[in-house]
């Protein structure tokens, strides 16, 4: 099997734009010699995710992940580890050279189910080739023929048997089960989701199947329980809140428009494709998520929302709105007659579609004109309800320019003194100033803090790691992972980002990664000797003051047996000896 040359994970490794690289994920803005935004690990509304050029690693301090690039780019999409550095590479435009190895090296579950998952594609698309009623229900649709196999449109007949046929091509029943596409019967038998079923493959933005979603195609079939649309298992691989139904189709187009056409469902994204209007994307049905905004904002700041012209539709645009803003994002809306962008395509053409995005207006004008005219009264109860219904929206969005030029226009709608309305969203708006502390809880000792400033140096600098491998006799460094740490820092040649690539367990990898970044927070390189000199004073102190209460333990324990006169001589000994060690430390 080929697989990626150490030469070429080395390159990757030393490439030093990481802050280049997890801006495409994530909005960074400098703060000294650092950058910081908010986490895409976790959900957060003050930033604490931060970035350091200088050490080429990450950490958040809020859920406390950290990495180096290639541990990001494989968290962030999910990826293997040589999928993360070939996408780095082909950034960074490394070539990626191969060398020979055995398929256990690299190759992971995950590879094993995406290759069955390509595989049952591939089956889909014959399957659809050979099934007159499917082609007919799509030209119904007004569905080219270009357009279902550029979507990669399949079918899956009830006669298949989609899990023995992946048997034979070698999958055990744990990788069947892991592919999403099946339920187990009570009697343990796999049975497919999609049986009877127009087949739509979800692609991720590198253009790999990840799950299916399936329309049910049997017109006879009146049973009001069997869903008309069902989608893959929920999985690593499949995983909704992370995916945009057309967004490996639609990358090049959004970027080139400058903005993104956000959908619901399968059959809009492929009929705008067909008319021309490609950079159009998917929620496939479910509400918007920070994961899905974050996608979209490595290819543009500007979405425009074409969602269905119901209740639910305008109430998905709302929510959409919430969930976009907070980033930054420019959002505008479009206004439709039809049910939904396919019925208006295929009503209308493209140039009226086009009329309406050039006549999209921002969704919050569209939201406070709504709830102007949805007023039943102009009573001060009714419009202060209203009011702060909207502020709710307003400061969502992190610009205090937008937030201001609202205001001006709640001040004019609802006939309200902007100073006043200017007073209630200074009192709530939001605060992005963030406080990256390092550790400094109430229980943190001084030891601890010794520990870990001995710890940051050592890690950070060579010419004090050389000096502190000979003074670290007698030092106790409280925290069994700062031993371990500790231990591996001063065992080795490598420093910042390469030696956290050498670290192999994964908690020590993020405690190594919080290191480094808290420490540059807190820790000044000023003085560094007298403060190298200190710390290890503080952890002798913390070794002797456990160690004189360990034998004051021992010798209670003893007396009571009324033995062991000797011991007790020994320990005391020690005690006198310890007492003169700390009195020369002059601490405490």
């Amino acid at each position: 099997m080929c697989l990626i040359a150490d030469s070429t994970v080395q390159q990757v490794r030393e490439y030093s734009d990481i802050v280049g690289v997890i801006s495409e994920y994530v909005t960074l803005k400098k703060r000294g010699r650092n950058f910081i935004g908010l986490c895409p690990f976790h959900s957060e509304k003050t930033p604490s995710f931060t970035v350091s050029p200088e050490k080429q690693i990450f950490h958040c301090f809020g859920c406390h992940e950290s990495g180096d690039l290639i541990s990001f780019v494989q968290k962030v999409d999910s990826l293997t580890f040589v999928e993360a550095v070939t996408v780095i590479a082909q950034r960074a435009g490394i070539v990626v050279e191969e060398t020979r190895g055995s398929a256990s090296q690299y190759h992971t579950d995950f590879d094993t189910i995406r290759d069955m998952l390509a595989l049952l594609l591939a089956k889909y698309q014959t399957f659809l080739a050979e099934s007159g009623p499917t082609v007919s229900y799509l030209a119904d649709r007004g569905v080219l023929k270009d357009s279902f196999e550029m979507f990669q449109l399949g079918f899956s007949p009830s006669s298949f048997d989609a899990a023995s046929f992946l048997k034979k091509e070698g999958a055990s029943d744990d990788i069947i089960d892991r592919t999403g596409v099946f339920y187990r019967t009570d009697q343990g038998q796999f049975r497919s989701r999609f049986s009877g079923r127009l087949i739509f493959p979800v692609l991720d933005y590198q253009r790999r199947v990840t799950g299916f979603g399936g329309r049910v195609m049997q017109s006879g079939n009146s049973d009001r329980s069997v869903a008309k649309y069902v989608n893959s298992q929920e999985s690593r691989l499949f995983n909704k809140r992370k995916l945009l139904y057309g967004i490996g189709l639609a990358k090049p187009a959004i970027k080139k428009a400058g903005f993104a056409i956000l959908m619901e469902g399968y059959m809009d994204v492929l009929m705008a494709h067909q008319f021309g209007f490609a950079h159009s994307v998917g929620v496939m049905g479910t509400a918007l998520t920070k994961e899905q905004v974050q996608l979209i904002k490595r290819f543009t700041d500007t979405v425009y929302l074409a969602f269905d012209n119901d209740q639910a539709g305008q109430m998905a645009m709302q929510k959409s709105y919430q969930v976009l803003a907070p980033f930054g994002m420019t959002v505008k809306c479009l206004s439709m007659s039809e049910k939904d962008p396919a019925d208006i395509l295929l009503a209308h053409d493209a140039d009226y579609f086009q009329g309406l995005i050039d006549q999209a207006v921002p969704v919050l004008d569209r939201l406070i004109e709504t709830s102007v005219n949805a007023l039943p009264n102009r009573e001060i109860d009714t419009v202060s309800k209203c009011l702060g219904q909207l502020l709710d929206v307003v400061k969502l969005n992190p610009s205090k320019v937008v937030q201001d030029h609202y205001v001006g226009i709640l001040a004019q709608e609802l006939e309200i003194d902007r100073e006043i309305i200017l007073a209630q969203i200074r009192k709530t708006r939001y605060n992005v100033v963030s406080s990256l502390k390092f550790s400094k809880k109430d229980h943190t000792s001084k030891y601890l803090k010794a520990a870990s400033f001995l710890a940051y140096v050592s890690a950070t600098d060579q010419s004090y790691r050389e000096s502190l491998r000979s003074k670290l006799e007698g030092i106790d460094f409280i925290d069994p992972d700062y031993v371990k740490l500790m231990g591996i820092i001063i065992g080795s040649d490598l420093y910042n980002q390469a030696l956290y690539d050498e670290i192999e367990d994964d908690e020590l990898k993020k405690k190594y990664g919080a290191l480094l970044i808290e420490g540059e927070q807190v820790f000044t390189k000023v003085n560094v000797t007298q403060q190298i000199d200190e710390c290890i004073g503080v952890l002798k102190e913390y070794y002797v003051s456990k160690r004189r209460e360990e034998i004051k333990v021992a010798i209670r324990e003893i007396e009571k047996t009324g033995k062991d006169t000797e011991q007790i001589l020994m320990l005391l000994n020690e005690l006198k000896e310890l007492k003169s060690s700390r009195e020369q430390l002059n601490y405490g």
